[in-house]
């Protein structure tokens, strides 16, 4: 087969659907809502950035999106089901960081992450995260997404709170004064991979004696 190499910017709005091997250079998405699904059989890699804009959504199914450098600009949005987006490099988020996630009915309890950062590179949480419920989508106690996959460095347990803990962030659920968001670092000791997810809780009661 035939790898194709495509340089520049791409606007759709539809979804965009792969029958054939890609390797691109750069996709940078400028405006709108884009819906990648993917075919594990014709993957697409981005060999040097992938860029989200501020005010974009990006939406990808059924496998990964691979790059070695993904930029979230502050303002736009993403979300995926059964795949998202590897990262083949170090992803830093910076204090400036303001990323939303879009959840769906699809994506609970599923295993594979949002974002999946590769072994041998370093993952930094960091500046704010938003959570945006899908249309559909209705959440209850016990709900679970996993966001971030990634191999962390260390176990001393201040240094995971500071490196990969999103500390800025909503727990209030629109709509359901009896539940929060919590976010969680989970560790799968067998395969020794750790996660950033995202729960449905109940709202603890207070109780006034």
């Amino acid at each position: 087969h035939t790898i194709r190499t495509v340089t520049g910017v791409q606007t759709c709005a539809l979804p965009i659907y792969f029958t054939a091997p890609k390797t691109v250079r750069q996709i940078e998405f400028r405006q709108g809502k884009w819906s990648l699904t993917m075919n594990p059989s014709f993957p697409l890699a981005v060999t040097e950035e992938l860029n989200v804009r501020a005010g974009v959504a990006l939406d990808v199914w059924n496998g990964f999106l691979k790059t070695p450098n993904l930029v979230l600009e502050p303002g736009s949005t993403l979300s995926a089901y059964n795949g998202g987006i590897q990262v083949d490099g170090d992803w830093n988020l910076s204090t400036n960081s303001d990323i939303t996630i879009q959840l769906s009915a699809p994506q609970v309890g599923t295993e594979a992450p949002l974002i999946q950062v590769a072994p041998n590179h370093q993952f930094r949480a960091g500046g704010r995260i938003h959570f945006e419920l899908a249309a559909g989508y209705a959440q209850k106690a016990g709900d679970r997404f996993r966001l971030v996959k990634f191999k962390a460095e260390t176990n001393d347990v201040n240094l995971i709170y500071d490196w990969y803990r999103f500390k800025d962030y909503d727990p209030e659920i629109p709509g359901h004064s009896d539940l929060i968001w919590g976010l969680a670092y989970r560790e799968d000791s067998i395969y020794e991979e750790q996660f950033i997810e995202l729960l449905v809780m109940r709202k603890p009661r207070r109780f006034v004696l």
